[in-house]
């Protein structure tokens, strides 16, 4: 999705900027919704300024995908919440917020296309 200069400041804001330029969208905002909003609720990060990072452990894609958020100017765009106490979460998540489910992972794990996580 992202792709630029192999700079990880640059790459960053570049990032940030097309996250913004989709989110605001205007056919994806008419997409399914009467009122048009459209949100964007990220959880994990593969590539980075052209640069794959799925080898990387989880915690440190999470960090560049807090880098990248940190840029954005949008309250449309946020960021799966993390915690140690999924049971807390699920409660919040699901039984407050009715999503649609939580995403247990190793901290340490890369990610692997179509391989679970041993979390």
């Amino acid at each position: 999705m992202c792709a630029g200069p192999s700079s990880r400041r640059c790459s960053t804001a570049r990032c940030a900027a097309t996250l913004a330029r989709t989110v605001s969208n205007p056919s994806l905002e008419a997409r399914g919704r009467r009122d048009g909003v459209t949100c964007l609720l990220a959880f994990d990060v593969l590539t980075v300024g052209g640069r794959e990072v799925m080898a990387e452990p989880w915690e440190d894609r999470r960090k560049r995908l807090e880098d990248i958020a940190s840029g954005l100017d949008s309250n449309r765009i946020a960021m799966v919440p993390v915690t140690d106490d999924g049971a807390r979460l699920w409660a919040l998540w699901v039984g407050q917020q009715g999503g649609e489910g939580i995403v247990l992972k190793d901290r340490r794990a890369p990610y692997r296309p179509g391989v679970r996580s041993p979390a």
